[in-house]
């Protein structure tokens, strides 16, 4: 059962745009070679990679995750959302077997 709020989804998103203006600088200025040598690439634990077997699951472990790595302020890049369903298309339209095991990520 989803366990997000619009509240909840609102405060993800003014978290997001806060992080991203702090970051994006630090990011652009990294691709650019313009005096950014290095980024840290920190994630927190999190289980956007397991207990995916349906779409309350994926939606809810997303929205944690997204949350918890909004909060971590020892990074320079911005989290993003695992959309597992739906990709096992590209898998099948090349004649993989999508396989979704339970409690874990899908595999082809």
């Amino acid at each position: 059962m989803n366990t997000t709020t619009q509240h909840d989804i609102a405060r993800i998103i003014d978290r997001y745009e806060e992080r991203r203006a702090e970051r994006e600088p630090r990011l652009r200025r990294f691709l650019e070679n313009d005096g950014v040598d290095y980024l840290v690439i920190q994630h927190p634990p999190g289980d956007v990679w397991t207990r995916c077997n349906n779409v309350e699951q994926i939606y809810d472990s997303n929205m944690r995750y997204m949350a918890d790595a909004l909060e971590v302020d020892a990074s320079d890049d911005l989290p993003f959302l695992e959309p597992w369903i739906g990709t096992g298309v590209y898998a099948n339209a090349f004649g993989c077997k999508y396989i979704f095991r339970e409690n874990d990520a899908p595999h082809v």
